[in-house]
């Protein structure tokens, strides 16, 4: 899209006419070092962590808690409203204002299996929250529907500024458990990468009897029902992710073969060491050891030495 910036101008002004091009956006996709299994297990083991860190209070803990279990971004959590937890009487499931839907809780996140998140959420209704609700009201009953779930210490409701500013005082401290930095959006790709794997594993992944139309079925299912997506298309760029991250785990298989490889035979000199006078018996000297016994030694096979000799013959 080209925009022309200035006023109108005469033919004679055509030569200082200001113009620029707004490139496109490329196509987002998941980073793929986020993808592998260790830096995984590292997400977890910081939110596990955080969770259990008395600092942190129990509404930070309940942000990242349904963050790791719904998938749901950060300002759908922030936001839930009383009316929106409250669902109509039922329990484990929410609605909260996605993306695109102008204001209208139309999406469901769901949280009833995990005894970690309703426990969060029964403590702070319970003891917390009336502690800082302005007219005290202790029961969820007595407030409005729109009346915001989550509050700030003076009362306010609770805002994605806020959360980030405890999260950026308490993150570092445990910034070393994960091999690489991640942020609370990241816990949403992570979500949405453990249920396709978990997904490919109940279909039969890696067997002989991989369904690969119930797959297929219900990730498309997944993608609009549990994320709320409006395209079908979008669990694909996730899904592709998955080939790539396969990808990488073989690289690192290949990298760890070849740090454990010796192509040397015994007893083969460097060719950067001076050339052993005449009369020398050629004797490892004193403090140098040989090749250890259990170390793999690596030989040019029959095929390989005669490819070599052709070479040097030409």
């Amino acid at each position: 899209m080209q925009v022309f910036v200035g006023k109108r101008m005469g033919a004679h002004d055509d030569n200082r006419r200001l113009s620029f091009v707004i490139p496109r956006r490329g196509e987002w996709k998941p980073d793929l070092r986020k993808e592998l299994a260790d830096v995984r297990v590292g997400i977890h083991t910081v939110l596990d962590a955080m969770r259990e860190c008395r600092q942190i209070s129990c509404r930070e803990k309940i942000v990242l808690e349904l963050l790791r279990n719904t998938g749901a971004r950060l300002h759908e959590i922030v936001g839930l409203s009383v009316g929106g937890y409250r669902n109509e009487g039922i329990a484990g499931q929410a609605q909260v204002v996605s993306k695109g839907s102008l204001g209208c809780e139309i999406k469901t996140i769901y949280f009833a299996h995990n005894p970690n998140v309703m426990q969060l959420l029964t403590h702070y209704l319970n003891r917390l929250r009336p502690q800082l609700d302005p007219g005290q009201r202790a029961r969820l009953t007595e407030l409005d529907s729109a009346a915001p779930l989550l509050l700030t210490e003076r009362g306010t409701p609770y805002s994605v500024k806020c959360f980030y500013y405890h999260w950026y005082k308490y993150y570092p401290q445990f910034r070393s458990l994960c091999p690489v930095v991640f942020s609370p959006h990241d816990v949403r790709h992570l979500f949405i990468t453990e249920f396709l794997i978990l997904l490919r594993e109940t279909c039969g992944a890696g067997t002989d009897h991989f369904d690969a139309e119930r797959y297929q079925r219900e990730r498309e299912a997944f993608g609009s029902t549990i994320m709320g997506w409006r395209s079908a298309h979008t669990i694909d760029i996730y899904d592709h992710s998955r080939d790539g991250e396969q990808t990488l785990q073989v690289l690192a298989t290949m990298q760890h073969q070849l740090a454990e490889r010796r192509y040397l035979t015994p007893g083969t000199a460097d060719p950067t060491d001076p050339p052993v006078p005449q009369g020398s018996t050629g004797s490892i000297p004193k403090g140098a050891e040989p090749c250890e016994r259990n170390e793999t030694v690596w030989f040019h096979d029959a095929e390989t030495l005669a490819w070599i000799k052709q070479m040097q013959q030409q």
